[in-house]
């Protein structure tokens, strides 16, 4: 990357700000960055895989005409040349509901829609909470009618991608889009489909409160329930363990290590259309309460896998956090609960 704007600075096209959008109305507009998602996977070597997507946006306040006109050049860092683009104006309803294809089940709304590739069906859903819930289809079948009369399920090819869109300037709460490619028959094309969504993941986007829990060399009952809309969380009780947690080493090679307490949980369900799937748990530091995005500040949520299966992630046992040699108190906040729920979605897909 720092070749690359050497190069470009070279050849003059540092000239041009870049990260900005020029043309009629907007000259020389900024962008401001919304991080919208980020994730870690552990890559087997002391490190992690990190996923990121993000959006920039234009203040509305900034653009000085009624509407866009004409070509608009996007100069983004890392390119020689802009993108051009000419705006046009998105279809407007009065509701969700005169939308063609969309689908409302019990709050939330949920479209597909499906194009012809050359490795197959890409499916792109598109589901929307007023609360602020997100909903994602990926243990769904895709009932497919092919061109020469037949009806089968359509296999996917390529994992599922999640991003959640954040519109800062509408003041829309968070949608979800969702992408799959699916394996057409060879020989046949798709001329009708449908999505059976059969108990989706409802992602919540509520945060609990800052716990402080005291740990000792000895196990000491804990009288703690953080609520949520459907669920409580019951942690009875905190114990030290004597595994150590490695999480690098040193410049001489030395493993840099935490001590682990293990907490007991448990949850009770307040909905009994859905069962607690998972529960993303971190360790902030103070001022940054209600960050996730440090894998270090993670914390291991463990369960009973006794009857698990696809559509059920095992109880909830409890959970595995660190602290630093000394420490007599560990912050833990639990965030973002996740549920199984027992409906089924099917929603026409739009070629």
């Amino acid at each position: 990357m720092q070749a690359e704007k050497k190069a470009q600075k070279e050849q003059g096209a540092r000239a041009v700000a870049f990260d900005r959008i020029n043309g009629k109305g907007m000259a020389g507009l900024g962008f401001a960055r919304q991080q919208n998602s980020i994730s870690y996977k552990d890559n087997g070597k002391g490190g992690y895989y990190i996923s990121q997507v993000s959006e920039k946006t234009i203040g509305k306040d900034l653009f000085t005409l009624d509407k866009p006109e004409g070509v608009y050049e996007f100069w983004l860092d890392g390119f020689k040349e802009p993108m051009k683009i000419v705006f046009k104006r998105a279809p407007a309803y009065d509701s969700l509901e005169d939308i063609k294809g969309m689908v409302e089940h019990e709050g939330f709304y949920g479209m597909a829609e499906g194009s012809a590739e050359e490795d197959g069906l890409r499916l792109t859903t598109y589901t929307y909470s007023q609360d602020g819930y997100r909903i994602g289809f990926s243990r769904g079948k895709l009932m497919a009618t092919l061109s020469d009369g037949r009806t089968t399920e359509l296999v996917p090819v390529l994992g599922e991608q999640l991003t959640t869109s954040l519109d800062q300037l509408s003041g829309i709460q968070p949608r979800s889009i969702q992408e799959t490619l699916y394996r057409i028959p060879e020989g046949a094309a798709v001329t009708e489909a449908s999505l059976h969504a059969e108990k989706p993941v409802v992602i919540s986007p509520e945060q609990g409160p800052v716990l402080e829990i005291p740990v000792s060399r000895e196990r000491q009952p804990l009288d703690i329930v953080v609520e949520f809309r459907d669920c409580r969380i019951y942690l009875n009780g905190i114990s030290p363990m004597d595994e150590l947690y490695q999480y690098g080493t040193d410049e001489n090679g030395n493993p840099l290590t935490k001590h682990m307490a293990y907490i007991d949980a448990r949850a009770e369900m307040g909905d009994a259309d859905k069962n607690l799937y998972y529960v993303n748990a971190v360790q902030p530091e103070k001022g940054q309460e209600g960050s996730s995005n440090d894998p270090l500040k993670m914390v291991y949520a463990m369960a009973n896998m006794e009857g698990a299966d696809q559509y059920n992630a095992g109880e909830l046992a409890g959970f595995k956090a660190v602290y630093q040699e000394g420490e007599s108190v560990i912050r833990l906040q639990l965030q973002r609960p996740a549920y199984g729920w027992n409906q089924e979605f099917v929603l026409p897909v739009q070629m």
